[in-house]
C-alpha cells in the first residue's frame, strides 16, 4: 500500500476525478491513513469537483470521514457539487454524505437540505442502516428537520423487522437526542429491541437505555432486558457507558439493585 501511495502522489496529476474517488475510497476501507495521499488526493478532488459523479463525491466524503481527516476546502467543493447534483443523489448518497460531514462535526445547512430533500423522494430504498445512519447523522449536528424524521419514522416502522441490533440503538439514540418523540416508533423499537437484546454489545445497551430515560419512557420488558443483557457484560462497558446507564435508571427512577451493585 505504501508504494501505491508513493506512486500515486507522483501522478496526481493524471488522476481523474474518479480516480480520486476510488483511491481515497480504497486506503479508507483498508483503515490505511497515508497522510502525504490524502494531503495531495484533496486538491486535486477540490479542482476536479465539477467531473465528479454523485458516488463519487459520497465516497470521497465518506473516505476522508473515515479517517478523521477534515479538509475543509474538499468539504465546501463536496457540499456545493452534491446540492448542485440533488436530482442525481441516490439513497446511499445521501447517507453517506450526511454520515461523513456529521462524522466529521461540519454542519452545512444546504447540504442538509439537498440531502433531506433527495431522501425523502427515495426513501423507499433506504435499508435499516440507511434509516438509523441518517437519523444519527442530523442528531449528531442537532438538525431537526421534522419531514425527513417523519418520513424516516414512518419508514422504520414498515422494516422494523429487518433492524439489526445497532439499527435499533442508534435510531433510538437520534430520537432522543434530537427530543422527536414518535410515540408509534419508540413503541416498536421497545418491542423489538426487547427481543433482540442479546445482539446489543455495551454501547447499545447503553444508549438505547439512556435514548429511553431521556422520553421518560418506562417500558418494563425493555428495562428488564436491558438489565440483565446489562449485568451479563458489565465487565465490557467503558465509564461513560457505566455512567449513561446509571443516569438511564436514576432518571426513571427505577432502582435495580443488582445492576447498580454491578455498575
Amino acid at each position: 500500500m505504501n508504494a501505491i501511495a508513493a506512486a500515486s502522489v507522483s501522478r496526481m496529476r493524471h488522476f481523474s476525478p474518479q480516480n480520486v474517488a476510488n483511491t481515497a475510497w480504497s486506503f479508507a476501507k483498508l483503515c490505511f491513513a497515508h497522510p502525504p495521499l490524502f494531503a495531495v488526493l484533496a486538491p486535486r478532488g477540490a479542482c476536479r469537483f465539477a467531473g465528479f459523479e454523485p458516488q463519487d463525491l459520497s465516497s470521497t466524503a465518506w473516505a476522508y470521514a473515515s479517517i478523521a481527516i477534515l479538509h475543509a476546502p474538499l468539504l465546501e467543493v463536496i457540499a456545493f457539487a452534491a446540492v448542485s447534483r440533488l436530482p442525481q443523489l441516490c439513497a446511499l448518497d445521501c447517507t453517506n454524505l450526511a454520515w461523513s460531514f456529521a462524522a466529521l462535526g461540519w454542519s452545512h445547512a444546504p447540504l442538509l437540505d439537498a440531502i433531506a430533500a433527495a431522501s425523502l423522494r427515495n426513501i423507499s430504498d433506504f435499508d435499516h442502516v440507511g434509516l438509523a445512519n441518517t437519523a444519527w447523522s442530523y442528531a449528531a449536528v442537532l438538525c431537526v428537520h421534522l419531514p425527513l424524521l417523519d418520513a424516516i419514522s414512518a419508514a422504520a416502522l414498515c422494516s422494523m423487522a429487518e433492524f439489526a441490533a445497532q439499527s435499533l440503538a442508534i435510531t433510538a439514540w437520534s430520537l432522543a437526542a434530537l427530543l422527536f418523540h414518535h410515540e408509534p416508533l419508540l413503541a416498536a423499537l421497545a418491542a423489538a429491541a426487547s427481543t433482540r437484546i442479546r445482539d446489543f454489545d455495551a454501547q447499545n445497551l447503553a444508549n438505547t437505555a439512556w435514548a429511553f430515560a431521556r422520553f421518560e419512557v418506562h417500558d418494563g420488558p425493555l428495562l428488564e432486558a436491558l438489565s440483565a443483557a446489562s449485568l451479563a457484560t458489565i465487565s465490557d462497558f467503558d465509564a461513560q457507558e457505566l455512567a449513561n446507564m446509571a443516569w438511564a435508571f436514576a432518571k426513571i427512577q427505577v432502582q435495580d439493585c443488582p445492576l447498580l451493585e454491578a455498575i
